[in-house]
């Protein structure tokens, strides 16, 4: 079963977990929390099912660190930067 999801298909795991009433950054993160261990089950599931993992919202070192540290593939948020159009994003990645 594992690799079975199409290239093509989203798996919208921050969805599921909203539902769950859970803003995963809101939450303090550390290594025995409940919030880490449900990121840590949401990239097993993820990696099982042959997806990669993209953390959006993320604004802060620590959460960059602990998502790094569990094997995120895509980290994005205020950390880096704010929103920024197209011109300036090329600036910004050329730096």
């Amino acid at each position: 079963m594992e690799g079975d999801v199409q290239p093509n298909q989203r798996l919208a795991m921050a969805d599921i977990v909203s539902d769950l009433g859970v803003n995963l950054l809101e939450e303090e993160i550390d290594n025995d929390s409940k919030a880490y261990r449900l990121v840590e089950f949401v990239m097993d599931v993820a990696r099982f099912l042959g997806v990669k993992v993209i953390a959006e919202g993320v604004e802060y070192l620590e959460q960059y660190e602990i998502l790094k540290k569990l094997g995120c593939d895509v980290i994005q948020g205020y950390y880096f930067s704010k929103p920024v159009c197209a011109e300036e994003f090329e600036r910004f990645i050329k730096e």
